[in-house]
């Protein structure tokens, strides 16, 4: 069975985020199924969360409708 929160675009082989080219913008972006997610732009990693030295951009995990409210579950890449 097909999970319809997990992304299903494919650019080059990748899904989600990465067939986006991991975008830095902080700004809404269309997924499949009629869905959109949000990157959140620069995570500034001010609690330490995450081993320093590193630029930090973050992105909503659950694609969900444009402009929707976000839920709190994000990923991060540096």
């Amino acid at each position: 069975m097909t999970d319809p929160t997990v992304p299903t675009t494919t650019s080059g082989g990748r899904s989600g985020w990465a067939a986006k080219g991991f975008p830095t913008s902080r700004a809404w972006y269309s997924w499949s199924g009629g869905l959109s997610n949000f990157a959140g732009g620069r995570f500034y990693n001010y609690e330490g969360q995450l081993p320093t030295g590193a630029t930090y951009y973050e992105y909503d995990v659950y694609p969900r409708a444009s402009g929707a409210s976000r839920d709190p579950r994000r990923g991060r890449t540096p």
